[in-house]
This record gives C-alpha cells, sequence and structure tokens, in this order.
C-alpha cells in the first residue's frame, strides 16, 4: 500500500510459529491483515499481508472501507489484531488503535460503523489524536493510517484487493492463494481460482452490479 489507494502484489518469505501460524515479519515492514464479515453474521474472513504501514508493535482497525464497509485489521501479531477486534466491538464501530492490551486511541462511528452521532468536533479532534498515536506510538509511516487500510479491500483496483472472502486478483476477479508452495514461488505462479469469481460491492446475489457482468474474463498474467 502507498500513501494513497495504490497496490502493488508482492512475494515474501515468512516464518513460522510452532503451531504452524505465519508470522509478520516487521523490520521487512510485513503485516498481517484481516478483513472480517460484519453485515450477514457469518464466519467469513480474510487474511492476508501487507506492506507500507510501518508498525513497529500494536494493530489498527476500522469498519469504514471499500467496497461493503467491512471490519479492515492490520497488526504486528495474532494477539494484537484480536485485542482490536475486541475493542472495535466495545466501541460499536469506528477506528482504533492498539497495543499491549491498552487502547491509545479512537474515533466512535456509532451509526452503522460508519457515521458518527458525535459533534464534527469532537470526531475531528478523536481522529487527529487517533493518528498521532499510530504514527508516534506504535511507529506508523502513514499520515492517514485509516484512510489506507480502507483501501485494502478495494478490489477494482490492482493488483490485489482481500475480502471477507479471501484474497481476489483484480484482473479476474478470482480468488487466489495467500500462501505459496516452494514450486509456485520459483515460478511465481499464484494460483487464481477464475471458477469462482468474486462478486464487487457485497456480492450477495441480490447485490450483484449488471455492469460486471458485461466484463470479459481475462487470464491473469505473473
Amino acid at each position: 500500500m502507498y500513501d494513497g489507494y495504490f497496490k502493488r502484489a508482492f512475494h515474501a518469505q515468512l516464518n513460522a510459529s510452532s503451531s504452524g501460524a505465519i508470522q509478520c515479519d516487521i523490520v521487512r515492514d510485513i503485516l498481517k491483515v484481516v478483513v472480517i464479515d460484519r453485515h450477514h453474521a457469518t464466519r467469513n474472513f480474510g487474511t492476508g499481508f501487507v506492506k507500507g504501514f510501518g508498525l513497529q508493535k500494536g494493530a489498527i482497525a476500522c469498519t469504514t472501507n471499500c467496497e461493503n464497509q467491512n471490519l479492515v485489521v492490520v497488526g504486528t501479531s495474532d494477539e494484537e489484531i484480536a485485542h482490536a477486534v475486541q475493542e472495535i466491538v466495545r466501541l460499536g464501530g469506528g477506528f482504533v488503535a492498539v497495543c499491549a492490551n491498552t487502547l491509545l486511541g479512537s474515533v466512535k462511528l456509532d451509526v452503522a460503523g460508519c457515521i458518527s452521532s458525535e459533534p464534527w468536533e469532537r470526531v475531528r479532534d478523536d481522529s487527529v489524536a487517533c493518528d498521532e498515536a499510530v504514527r508516534t506510538i506504535l511507529g506508523g509511516k502513514l499520515k492517514s493510517p485509516f484512510m489506507i487500510a480502507s483501501f485494502i479491500g478495494l478490489v477494482a483496483v490492482p493488483d490485489l484487493g482481500l475480502t471477507e472472502m479471501g484474497l481476489v486478483d483484480c484482473k479476474t476477479q478470482g480468488l487466489m492463494d495467500v500462501v505459496l508452495s516452494e514450486e509456485q514461488m520459483a515460478r511465481k505462479e499464484p494460483v487464481i481460482d477464475v471458477a469462482r469469481p468474486v462478486k464487487i460491492c457485497c456480492r450477495c446475489p441480490s447485490h450483484a452490479h449488471d455492469v460486471h457482468r458485461m466484463m470479459d474474463s481475462v487470464t491473469a498474467v505473473v
């Protein structure tokens, strides 16, 4: 992720814990990102890895994002990610920054997780303080970390987008593997399931947009 909504795919070899969980690499700025469904009472969530945020510790989370306002969490460990999710639940939606079981900052968006019922001055002050906590305490290097986090799931902008259904190749709108075998890494050939295209927006059959049915299916080229 760049300082805007620009995204580029990358490959990286990461370590796994004794339980098999793939670890972040803070030195190389490779953090874990999770997108969680918060609309349909499902257990759907997509997990991937992201560069560009520069967090040295903790996690951030937000419920305002493209394309369907799901819960997006970027963190340095599974424990920090879980803590951020818990704080978002307590807040009732919005933005949070956490570290070491401490809530560092928050912006409450209590109307559908997207809008605040507070005066705009309160929202502004909380937003500035939350961004500042990410930069000064967590070590983040983005000017607007929550805004950039909101674009991680955007599957209409290349190269990749992460949704609650999984990682999406923006060319084909097909789901693809996050973890590759050594053979796939050597060839740099991700497995893309073009037979399972992800519908833009909510991906509910009732919410599909007709314009996307007009698009040609293109075989991904890596």
